[in-house]
């Protein structure tokens, strides 16, 4: 008893974790775990970076507050996305997405909360993000394209392939390559710059 009220006292989570460590009771077990799981998550909130909400549901035991760091590292790579504006960032983006998706899914599944609201609300942000996202990719994609074209030349449509491998231009691309190479109109320029690879779109806007 003395030593769950000095913890009490000192509020921290090493003076819960030492607890949990030295005590042979278990009268105060619970209480311990959801204090620690409490304060972690006061401090991945106050802190709001990806490496917090990561740790937190790295090192929490009871993960009260699971379904709400997928929120907020949802957020936080999609407003990253947005905000580099490119086909890598958002390439990037989706990767994370789907795998935190399937880390997410997995929490869900095991602790039963696949029917839980927190949940719900999740996956439906990650269907609207993932949705913008897609949107963006395309419009880039056709800005990309409509660049290549008007330069005409080997190295602008080979600026479109390294972007977009599996495009829906590709196969437009490549004939068009082969086309000037057969043409002797090749033109290797290797410092060419796309004029629109880093161009500004209009971001949907962060999500809060």
């Amino acid at each position: 008893m003395i030593l769950w009220t000095a913890t009490v006292a000192s509020g921290t989570v090493e003076a819960y974790s030492h607890y949990l460590s030295h005590s042979k009771k278990l009268s105060y077990l619970s209480q311990a775990h959801k204090k620690i799981d409490e304060l972690a998550w006061e401090r991945a909130r106050f802190l709001g970076t990806g490496a917090e909400y990561k740790n937190y549901l790295k090192t929490s035991s009871t993960k009260e507050h699971a379904l709400d760091a997928y929120i907020a590292l949802e957020g936080l790579y999609y407003n990253a996305a947005i905000s580099n504006n490119s086909v890598k960032s958002f390439n990037s983006y989706l990767t994370k997405s789907n795998n935190l998706k399937t880390e997410a899914n997995l929490y869900a599944s095991t602790h039963k909360k696949l029917s839980d609201p927190k949940y719900i609300e999740y996956l439906n942000k990650v269907a609207a993000d993932q949705a913008k996202v897609n949107g963006m990719m395309v419009s880039l994609e056709n800005d990309i394209w409509t660049s290549s074209q008007n330069q005409g030349t080997v190295a602008a449509y080979e600026v479109y392939l390294t972007h977009f491998p599996k495009g829906k231009y590709v196969t437009q691309c490549k004939a068009r390559i082969d086309e000037i190479k057969a043409n002797n109109q090749y033109d290797a320029d290797a410092n060419l710059v796309c004029d629109v690879c880093n161009a500004t779109l209009t971001p949907a806007g962060p999500t809060q």
